[in-house]
């Protein structure tokens, strides 16, 4: 990167974000930044995610939602604690059909010069296409790269460069794909009639301007196939937190174990016990971050020293903390890798599973799976982690390669690069920050 004094036209750019929480906010993040430089940044999606978009401070064209419910979905992930094969498709492939019958002649109707696509909606990328304007495509969690070499991000296999394990990954990919058959259905359906090539698996949806992640390389696999315009940028969302307000005075001075499992999975009661078991023992003081949801009443045998709150500062309480316990979500695990704090993940589903395994791949922490979580486990994970310095060691270089990085700042330098040249940006490359 190199500093310009050079102003960049500005542009209209459309989003197409997840519904996920942790998707909205990325992408606010990004969208702030984009703003900041000038700027229209406008979300679409469907009319009951306004209120979120809103909060992100973007503006929000809602599409005609042809049956399709945002907030269903969330309910349903919250209410069974996970993403069923069935609930994932239906989302799917009933997201796709909106966005491919809606959103191309949306994109015109409000003079969008350029699409910023969530990985995770290849139906952003296809209404793209069809309205002929340029797209980058962010990851918000995992790359999805179908690449033998790499574990899928579903799996919870660590990596091995062996050609059993080559194969193994093979084979996982090709069951995606034959999986997700009925989303692609959909999308060729349209893309055929618009001219479009098929997608054959999610790697065809991805931009060829710029793919963009939040990732470091030094928290990824080892990765030989990745397209030129693909950018490891660093965590997005940075703001300071502000308005969530903690009992400080009740930390004791003992080491702290901070303990999330993220605003989704809050509710997994039988989690919680387990890590309040496994803690009760160490000589830490344990706070624990629900995500909102109320369910102090419902955690067993809660030590009195322990300190439990609906929202947390996280970032604050990370540089304070010795160990912290997370599901492996992805934001949340970067900000602890950026502090320097050790991990005990504990995978539910979707592609913690592929973070969990690159945490014990880079060896910063350990590993209970959520369908193995009793206290004894979380206790002996945690004492190892305490007994041993190699972790944070091992963190250190991790950690000032996430400090080194932008963030949003450089996933809206690309952005707006993209948008205005309609050029790949290639990696590595010097760009306006």
């Amino acid at each position: 990167m190199h500093n310009d004094e050079r102003a960049m036209e500005a542009q209209h750019i459309a989003f197409v974000c997840d519904a996920g929480p942790s998707h909205v906010m990325t992408f606010g993040a990004i969208g702030r930044e984009l703003q900041r430089r000038g700027h229209r940044v406008t979300v679409f999606q469907a009319p009951d995610l306004r209120e979120k978009i809103s909060a992100e401070r973007l503006d929000f064209t809602p599409l005609a939602n042809r049956g399709f419910s945002v907030q269903h979905y969330v309910d349903l992930v919250v209410e069974q604690q996970g993403v069923s094969l069935r609930n994932f498709l239906d989302y799917a492939v009933k997201s796709a059909r909106m966005l491919c019958e809606e959103a191309p002649r949306a994109f015109q109707s409000a003079g969008v010069d350029g699409v910023v696509v969530d990985i995770s909606q290849p139906g952003g990328a296809t209404a793209a296409e069809m309205a002929g304007l340029p797209f980058v495509s962010v990851c918000n969690a995992l790359p999805l790269h179908s690449e033998p070499d790499v574990p899928p991000d579903f799996m919870p296999w660590q990596y091995h460069n062996a050609w059993w394990a080559k194969l193994r990954n093979r084979l996982a990919y090709r069951v995606r794909d034959f999986m997700i058959r009925p989303l692609h259905r959909v999308l060729n359906g349209h893309r055929r009639a618009s001219g479009l090539r098929p997608y054959h698996s999610p790697d065809d949806s991805f931009s060829s301007l710029a793919q963009i992640t939040q990732l470091v390389r030094e928290f990824d696999f080892p990765r030989k196939r990745l397209p030129e315009c693909f950018h490891y940028v660093g965590p997005y969302r940075r703001e300071p937190e502000s308005g969530i307000s903690f009992p400080y005075e009740r930390l004791d001075g003992r080491p702290i174990v901070y303990a999330s499992l993220g605003t989704v999975f809050g509710s997994r009661t039988e989690i919680w016990n387990a890590i309040i078991q496994g803690c009760s023992g160490l000589n830490a003081q344990l706070v624990i971050a629900l995500g909102g949801r109320e369910r102090a009443q419902a955690l067993a045998q809660l030590p009195a020293d322990a300190i439990v709150a609906e929202y947390a500062p996280q970032r604050e309480l990370l540089a304070r903390a010795s160990l912290a316990i997370t599901h492996g979500g992805l934001n949340s695990v970067m900000e602890a890798l950026a502090a320097g704090v050790p991990l005990l993940a504990i995978p539910i589903t979707g592609d913690q599973f592929g973070v969990a395994a690159r945490i014990a791949y880079t060896g910063t922490g350990e590993v209970v799976p959520a369908a193995k979580c009793t206290g004894a486990r979380i206790a002996a994970a945690a004492r190892k982690i305490f007994g041993a310095p190699s972790y944070r060691e091992r963190e250190a270089g991790i950690g000032a390669a996430i400090r080194g990085t932008h963030g949003a700042v450089s996933a809206a330098a690309i952005i707006e690069q993209v948008v205005t040249t309609r050029r790949a940006m290639i990696r590595d490359t010097a760009f306006v920050c």
